[in-house]
């Protein structure tokens, strides 16, 4: 029974994104390059498609990719935070992707019209890019180096976590340049 229990854990992680889902939460990542993002921005029905949220764009910058949902309450306390890590970080170094995977991309856009950021937020509302990242939580964030592999990833979010962000940020930020 339990080989059994064993092969079926393994399989189901290697069926997503190998060893980057079944890491543990806050797990430091070797050369792992994230998925490609090129995903509609989060827009109202009149404008949806209009707008691309692309990682090519961000090449050279470390990003944060987050999903997150409207529904989710540990999100929904992140994006702020985000909002100041960016700012004190400086947007020319660092860069945060939002990727709101709310099924009705309107309830996303009703909290951002509460509570608004500063950075890009892209609209998963099938859940696509998520299983391209391997998302195996609510909110889920991945830390692209300046070449776009993964770095860190980390599951879940509570104050305690953005220290350990910070340092995380800051570390690939003052890597050298390639």
């Amino acid at each position: 029974m339990m080989r059994k229990t064993g092969v079926a854990l393994i399989v189901g992680c290697l069926s997503l994104l190998g060893s980057l889902a079944c890491a543990n939460a806050d797990q430091t990542e070797a050369d792992i390059m994230a998925p490609l993002i090129d995903v509609p921005a989060l827009a109202a029905d009149e404008q949806a498609g209009t707008e691309q949220i692309r990682s090519a764009d961000h090449l050279g910058k470390v990003v944060l990719v987050d999903f997150w949902a409207s529904w989710c309450r540990p999100c929904r306390e992140a994006l702020p935070a985000y909002v100041q890590l960016r700012e004190d970080i400086g947007a020319e170094q660092f860069e945060v992707i939002a990727v709101n995977v709310d099924r009705r991309p309107r309830d996303g856009l009703d909290f951002l019209e509460k509570h608004p950021v500063t950075y890009p937020v892209a609209s998963d509302p099938e859940g696509d890019l998520a299983r391209q990242f391997g998302v195996v939580a609510m909110p889920m964030s991945f830390l692209l180096d300046r070449q776009g592999r993964i770095r860190h990833r980390f599951e879940g979010y509570n104050n305690k976590h953005l220290p350990k962000l910070t340092a995380a940020v800051q570390a690939l930020v003052q890597e050298e340049r390639p």
